[in-house]
């Protein structure tokens, strides 16, 4: 059965530190119709492009705006694919809303530095809120700081990366929640995607 209160995203976007660089992107949802799956829509897709962990538009929780975009705790796993991001100093930012009665699932905000569908895949960063510790955590730097998570509630995530130092700082409301090397798990440094990820247990870790 699937959750009632699916985790929610809204008004994501990447950014550059100099206008000189390639355009930034952004999305907050508003031009699609709520029930659109954002499966190979603008440059959104599903895990592996399969169309069973691609978002759904809906417009019955957001931060601003009508709509948001919504991650089935069950299968969840919506991507960005990104392309031509491999200097440069970037910030991503995005509204993350995850309900407290999500139980035994964790969600995970995640920056691939390699991704193809049917290839290889690097993780680089992996920001997840455990709803079995209350915690939100880096889950690649040991160094991290651990904070509690802000459920039921519109957080902002913020994750600061410079491609040409090969260095990345994460931010959970405001706060320092981890900073270190990017391409942590090796692989090119680059931003290949936005993955946003949802585990779900059927008991205790």
């Amino acid at each position: 059965m699937k959750h009632p209160l699916p985790i929610t995203l809204t008004a994501v976007g990447l950014t550059a530190s100099a206008a000189a660089q390639t355009p930034p992107w952004q999305d907050d949802f508003e031009s699609y119709a709520p029930g659109t799956t954002l499966f190979n829509v603008n440059g959104w897709t599903g895990w592996t492009n399969n169309s069973l962990y691609a978002g759904v538009v809906t417009n019955s929780l957001a931060h601003s705006g009508a709509n948001a975009m919504q991650v089935d705790p069950q299968n969840g796993g919506p991507v960005y694919v990104h392309s031509g991001f491999t200097s440069g100093a970037w910030t991503m930012s995005l509204w993350q809303y995850v309900p407290s009665a999500l139980n035994n699932g964790r969600a995970i905000v995640i920056i691939n530095n390699v991704y193809a569908h049917r290839g290889p895949k690097q993780w680089a960063v992996q920001i997840a809120c455990d709803p079995f510790t209350g915690l939100v955590s880096d889950q690649f730097r040991p160094e991290a700081n651990v904070i509690n998570v802000a459920w039921d509630q519109w957080i902002q995530i913020r994750i600061e990366v410079d491609l040409d130092l090969d260095t990345v700082d994460t931010y959970y409301d405001g706060t320092l929640l981890s900073s270190g090397v990017y391409a942590i798990n090796g692989g090119a440094v680059e931003i290949a995607t936005l993955n946003l990820w949802t585990q779900r247990f059927t008991g205790s870790p």
